[in-house]
């Protein structure tokens, strides 16, 4: 990947990793401060490895559909970083095939912890006042 690439993605205030179609990360890129481990026990693991499995399997399942069908795939899920409960949202697609190196995914996940709560605090007061 060239520099100038990589530069573009870490500038990005979403998580990107790069995933081949067993869920083994291959590359991470933007806020690694969403990972649930540092980027160097991430990079050339399996999804099981470092996240919880819970989550590793609901991931590593959207990974290979997406690996399999091609496509978009949107998903939700929480997990803990830092000793705080994340809320995020992630969306997956197929990356072209160069190389032979087989199927990639991009899996874009972005920390939306915040909007989650307002939304959680606005429903228990709509119920407050019904």
């Amino acid at each position: 990947m060239s520099e100038y690439l990589r530069s573009v993605l870490s500038a990005l205030p979403d998580l990107v990793c790069v995933f081949d179609a067993d869920g083994v990360s291959v590359d991470v890129f933007g806020d690694v401060r969403l990972l649930p481990a540092p980027p160097d026990q991430v990079v050339g693991r399996p999804l099981g490895a470092w996240m919880p499995a819970a989550v590793a399997d609901l991931v590593r399942a959207t990974i290979a559909s997406v690996a399999a069908r091609g496509g978009h795939e949107s998903l939700v899920f929480e997990y803990v970083v830092g000793g705080a409960t994340r809320v995020c949202a992630a969306r997956c697609a197929r990356l072209p095939d160069v190389g032979g190196g087989g199927a990639r995914v991009v899996m874009v996940t972005r920390d939306i912890t915040p909007q989650a709560r307002l939304q959680n605090e606005l429903a228990a007061s709509e119920r407050r006042f019904r």
